[in-house]
C-alpha cells in the first residue's frame, strides 16, 4: 500500500511539472519498558511511517516529508 503512495506521489510531482523526482519511505518500530525497582510496571509497541520526497525543478531542489500517509490528506 506505501509503494503505491510513493509512486503516487512521484508521478503526482512530475504531472506537476517537476523535473525529477524520488520519494523514500520509511518505517519504524520501538517497543519501551518501564521498570521500577526491577518489575515491569509498563510496556508499550509503536510504529512509525513516513514519506520524503527530494523534487527538482529549474535546478533546484525542494524536500518534504510527512508522516500523513493518505494521499486524500490535505495540508491546509
Amino acid at each position: 500500500m506505501f509503494k503505491d503512495l510513493a509512486d503516487f506521489a512521484v508521478k503526482y510531482a512530475l504531472k506537476l511539472g517537476a523535473d525529477y523526482s524520488e520519494a523514500r519511505l520509511e518505517e519504524t518500530a520501538s517497543n519501551s519498558f518501564i521498570l521500577k525497582n526491577g518489575i515491569a510496571e509498563a510496556s508499550g509497541f509503536g510504529k512509525i511511517n513516513g514519506l520524503g520526497m527530494r523534487i527538482i525543478k529549474n535546478k533546484t531542489l525542494g524536500f518534504a516529508s510527512t508522516n500523513h500517509l493518505d494521499k486524500d490528506y490535505k495540508l491546509y
